[in-house]
């Protein structure tokens, strides 16, 4: 959910951190990076907190608490959460630590160039984000369960009352593999051909 979310907060602090020593550790920048630094912690703990206390309820259109990836309960989903959590709270301490009280006291700082490459680092990651987001629903990413959705909505690991469900609201899974965003007919390819 968030691994993005690291490299952001870097790129902003690199320029931040640039700015308030460039502006003789200003009071005024001071506050912009406290506020920076305090904002980013309340959305990085609100954020995680509502998506792992969510995570079991969730409904991938097989009911509430099926995981559609997993064809098991979302309590997984919530496990997985809670451990990349740490994780990436773990790189977020890190990264927060290095560049308050490493990086910014750096000798030539200024006349590195950070703040310029951060600011290019950071429009380049910004574009080829939007490339990403507007290219996974036009070819329809298709993932296991919609190319072989027939099949796994048939198997045994799909239980009578999960497939009841879908059927009852109106076939709704997700943009599935389908540029249709809210219709899961299974993908055909080409076959492929022996040589």
């Amino acid at each position: 959910m968030t691994q993005s979310f690291i490299f952001i907060f870097l790129f902003i602090v690199v320029i931040l951190e640039v700015t308030f020593i460039s502006l003789n550790k200003s009071m005024k920048w001071k506050i912009i990076l406290i506020l920076y630094y305090v904002g980013w912690l309340v959305f990085w703990l609100s954020f995680n907190i509502i998506e792992i206390v969510s995570a079991p309820n969730r409904n991938d259109e097989f009911g509430p608490g099926v995981n559609g990836w997993f064809l098991d309960s979302q309590k997984i989903r919530q496990y997985i959460l809670i451990a990349i959590f740490i994780i990436e709270t773990l790189g977020f301490v890190a990264t927060f630590y290095y560049l308050r009280f490493k990086f910014s006291n750096r000798a030539g700082l200024l006349k590195n160039g950070y703040r310029v490459d951060s600011i290019k680092t950071l429009t380049i990651y910004i574009l080829s984000s939007l490339v990403v987001w507007i290219m996974k629903p036009v070819f329809g990413r298709p993932y296991f369960y919609s190319v072989d959705f027939f099949n796994l909505f048939y198997s045994d690991r799909l239980q009578p009352e999960w497939r009841d469900y879908w059927m009852q609201t109106g076939h709704t899974i997700k943009s599935w593999g389908d540029f249709k965003w809210r219709n899961s007919r299974i993908c055909f390819y080409k076959e492929r051909i022996e040589t």
